[in-house]
């Protein structure tokens, strides 16, 4: 829980609105995503997901962002690192 929350005070550090919602999963069939809406990043994720899963998702997608020069406990880098490696990427 502790990686979570590091990476929701990461994401906001990087202006990253973060959204938990709801998925009908009948259309839709993703854990969720980082997108683009009027040129800011929004990363929306199924609020069905377990814990680990928000983890990866969310590490995945602070992966696309510049995080040189940026402290990062380090057991939140090594979990954004392995997005990274493993293209787990939202």
């Amino acid at each position: 829980m502790r990686v979570l929350a590091e990476l929701e005070i990461l994401a906001a550090r990087l202006g990253i609105e973060v959204r938990v919602e709801p998925f009908d999963h009948d259309i839709c069939s993703t854990r969720g995503g980082l997108c683009l809406v009027q040129g800011r990043p929004l990363l929306l994720m199924d609020e069905g997901l377990p814990i680990e899963d928000r983890i990866d998702v969310m590490a995945g997608a602070v992966a696309h962002f510049d995080l040189e020069g940026v402290y990062i406990p380090p057991i939140v880098r090594d979990r954004i690192e392995a997005a990274r490696v493993d293209g787990i990427f939202a």
